[in-house]
């Protein structure tokens, strides 16, 4: 099947989330304090100016994806969004595969170990500031360690599978598209960071984080985030030629269907999650009013006030100040210059990592 792009332009405005209460966005001020975190790590170059609009995007999209939370936690939940974005750029930049699952070791290492490599370059040190921040605010919470510890080796393994199905010839069934993609979206270790931050005191602990629920809910939510992201990336993943890992190239072409009814077929996906998420939530809250005091309770709400405002906020994001902003998308909410246009960070191949410093970061951005 021959993919053009669409001539229709359609609105997001389907794409709706229930009328939840949202925090506004938090103060701009932590992002002087990442700036002079990522240039104490060398990372950025002090007068690149570059290199400072990468990093307030970068906040910008923590202030989105964390709204309530305080200055020092936005320093940490930029770290990560980081750590992230990079790790995902320099494994999709590396095409050997082999040299791909090294890199993913090496961090994974970092991660179980504690320990830097004999040759770490400036990657490896936010892995493991990341790490000893972890370990800093779970000091007595060996649970919230772990499981947000797992969360981030589940994202660094799924990169490889999913960059992989670029190599397939042909489009995955959506049941398994959506399976390799709650893994690769990067969804449980973030959001393990509300367990780091809201329930210092093991108010919750393991009965509301380990609940097979909790588990499902936050698949929920990561289709949610994953469906927003890949519905505004379609131009971008058209113009690259990945038809394998966008679904709507997948439900076009397995169900022969034309772009906006492949778009249709998105949103009934949403309004499912979103039912999903909804249903357990409901039955989350009805066993924690047993469990809790009243007072107790209040840190439910508090969770569900600020998972509900991530998705609220993530969505305005991505609609309104992505860099999948483009005056020829396809939907007429993303129709306008982005100064980020389509482009990648380059970090370049695992074989020069060690040398790369903030000296010969490129970027396009």
């Amino acid at each position: 099947m021959e993919f053009k792009l669409p001539t229709t332009i359609l609105s997001l405005e389907k794409v709706k989330l229930p009328d939840w209460k949202c925090f506004d966005l938090p103060s701009q001020e932590f992002i002087e304090d990442v700036w002079k975190l990522m240039l104490e790590e060398k990372v950025f170059e002090e007068h690149n100016k570059v290199h400072r609009h990468i990093n307030n995007t970068f906040c910008k999209m923590t202030m989105h994806s964390y709204p309530g939370y305080n200055r020092k936690q936005l320093i940490s939940c930029t770290l990560l969004i980081m750590l992230y974005t990079c790790f995902d750029e320099k494994m999709d930049a590396e095409k050997d595969p082999v040299e791909r699952e090294k890199f993913a070791k090496r961090c994974k290492s970092i991660l179980l170990t504690g320990k830097l490599p004999e040759d770490p370059f400036y990657m490896d040190h936010l892995w493991l500031r990341l790490l000893n921040d972890l370990k800093e605010n779970c000091k007595g919470r060996p649970g919230a360690l772990n499981r947000t510890i797992r969360g981030h080796i589940y994202y660094i393994e799924s990169i490889s599978p999913f960059l992989n199905l670029k190599e397939y010839n042909g489009c995955l069934h959506m049941d398994l598209y959506f399976f390799i993609r709650i893994a690769d979206m990067g969804i449980e270790g973030p959001s393990q960071m509300l367990e780091v931050f809201l329930d210092q005191q093991s108010v919750l602990g393991d009965r509301f984080f380990c609940d097979a629920r909790y588990n499902d809910m936050i698949k929920a939510a990561t289709k949610l985030y994953a469906i927003i992201n890949d519905i505004c990336s379609y131009e971008k993943e058209f113009c690259e030629g990945n038809f394998n890992i966008n679904p709507l190239f997948c439900i076009q072409k397995q169900e022969n269907k034309s772009f906006e009814e492949a778009f249709n077929k998105m949103v009934e996906y949403f309004n499912e999650s979103v039912e999903s998420f909804q249903q357990l939530e409901a039955m989350i809250r009805e066993d924690m009013k047993q469990m809790l005091t009243e007072k107790e309770y209040e840190k439910v709400d508090e969770f569900f006030y600020h998972l509900h405002s991530s998705l609220i906020q993530y969505r305005k994001w991505m609609f309104y100040e992505s860099h999948y902003r483009s005056p020829t998308s396809p939907f007429k909410e993303l129709r306008q210059e982005s100064l980020l246009k389509h482009s990648k960070l380059d970090f370049g191949t695992v074989d020069d990592m060690n040398t790369k410093t903030s000296s010969n970061l490129q970027t396009n951005l």
